[in-house]
């Protein structure tokens, strides 16, 4: 049976054939990591796209605490394929949060669409990567900690016992502690970033804690 997507797979084929990963023209305030912009991403795989008679349309759908992109793909020939929706919480429930989301669920739809790499590192890797068990404890001074410890009590229902539960299950809290408060501060940092406070929230909801 002839597939009914032959037009567009064999198009995009040849798209990904001169694709190449966007430029990093951006950097993380939290992991100090470079990453391709939503800007970056579409010069990257537009035109590829565009030439091998593929048109990209994303669809922004709101859903409770954030919103969903929805990404198709649409030949010429009249093939379409639909991904997603991508769900993505906003971490702030105002405007400059909702368009963060946005941005942020286009960029990675389009990435993982296309097959390039907008990231230097895996985000999750990051949020869970270990300290070192030589390393002393280092007990966060600075006011992160404070900062993490109010966001947790604000906007989940478990408060700090989500921070732990969250490190424990990614097998990321580090022995020899007991409360949030003496996390190393490059942790805390990490948890306050806004792509791993996404993951944090969707596993409170996930595991209904």
């Amino acid at each position: 049976m002839k597939s009914k997507h032959t037009n567009l797979a064999t198009a995009l084929v040849a798209a990904q054939e001169v694709m190449e990963n966007p430029k990093y023209d951006a950097v993380n305030p939290h992991f100090k990591n470079r990453y391709a912009s939503l800007k970056a991403v579409r010069a990257a795989v537009i035109k590829p796209l565009n030439m091998a008679g593929i048109t990209v349309i994303q669809s922004i759908i709101p859903i409770v605490g954030g919103i969903a992109c929805e990404t198709y793909l649409i030949h010429e020939s009249g093939e379409q394929m639909k991904f997603g929706p991508l769900p993505v919480p906003s971490t702030k429930q105002d405007a400059q949060g909702y368009g963060s989301a946005i941005t942020y669920a286009c960029r990675y739809a389009l990435c993982s669409i296309c097959g390039v790499t907008g990231e230097d590192d895996d985000d999750a890797e990051k949020a869970v990567d270990r300290p070192s068990p030589v390393k002393p404890l280092f007990v966060n001074t600075n006011n992160q900690v404070d900062a993490l410890i109010k966001k947790a009590s604000q906007e989940l229902q478990g408060g700090e016992a989500v921070i732990k539960e969250f490190l424990y299950s990614k097998k990321a809290w580090p022995e020899g502690i007991k409360t949030v408060r003496e996390l190393d501060a490059k942790i805390v940092n990490r948890l306050l970033a806004p792509e791993v406070w996404e993951q944090i929230t969707s596993f409170a909801k996930e595991n209904e804690i």
